[in-house]
């Protein structure tokens, strides 16, 4: 019998598989490009939080950082009536085959 001496406590405080300083964007993928459409048609808070669960497979992780720099990678933010802030992908800025550019179309250095 094989003995493994791991500390998974360990490995578990220090492993970050994403970024802190990163946040979840929607990208204009599939069905992502009618979530948001219908987040920007300002749906009531209830709605809003059924479709951020259906975007999650639609999303990607862009640093904070990236987010701050107001639309200069396509990512903007929904003008919502809530306390949330949801961010999402200008059709522009997103290819589906690479996913998101800058604005000379080559894939992006802001990714988490």
């Amino acid at each position: 019998m094989t003995e493994f001496r791991q500390s998974f406590e360990s490995a578990w405080k220090e492993f970050e598989v994403i970024a802190k300083s990163a946040i979840g964007v929607i990208v204009p993928y599939e069905k992502g490009v009618d979530i948001i459409a219908e987040l920007y048609a300002l749906p009531d808070p209830k709605r809003c939080v059924e479709l951020l669960r259906e975007a999650q497979q639609y999303s990607v992780n862009v640093y904070l950082s990236t987010i701050g720099k107001n639309g200069e990678a396509g990512i903007n933010k929904v003008p919502l009536k809530t306390d949330m802030e949801i961010y999402t992908v200008d059709e522009k800025y997103y290819d589906k085959n690479i996913g998101l550019n800058d604005e000379e179309g080559k894939m992006s250095s802001q990714i988490a």
